[in-house]
């Protein structure tokens, strides 16, 4: 008997060689309603990193101080989940500017390669302290 527990391509590889999987935390993250869309991202990187794209509907009826810490309180129930090595920090979960969105594939999957590719400069401007 087998248990699916995601794609293969999905799974994170961090430099010292523990492995993520990104997607029980995207979900939870997701499932807020100011969440239009999540990548948590660390592959060969020392630890893992969230980029969120806002539902701009929901966004609009907050200030970005509201919006920062509910997204916060979410990334937090997410990591309860996460192993101690896949955990975020604050510091590390980035909002993208209301113009920037994720690829998505027409089945609305992750492009993780193009994340990876396109937001790299973002993510390395950031000091990776974990």
């Amino acid at each position: 008997q087998y248990i699916v527990l995601g794609r293969q391509d999905d799974t994170l590889v961090h430099v010292n060689g523990e492995k993520t999987n990104p997607v029980p935390m995207e979900e939870i993250i997701r499932c807020s309603p100011l969440v239009k869309q999540v990548a948590i991202v660390g592959h060969n990187q020392l630890c893992t990193a969230a980029l969120v794209q806002l539902n701009l509907e929901e966004a609009f009826n907050y200030d970005f101080q509201e919006i920062d810490e509910k997204i916060w309180r979410r990334v937090e129930q997410a990591n309860t989940y996460a192993p101690s090595h896949s955990r975020l920090v604050r510091s590390l979960v980035k909002i993208l500017p209301m113009n920037r969105v994720l690829p998505m594939t027409d089945k609305d999957n992750l492009m993780r390669g193009r994340v990876q590719a396109s937001f790299d400069p973002t993510i390395a401007q950031e000091d990776r302290v974990c």
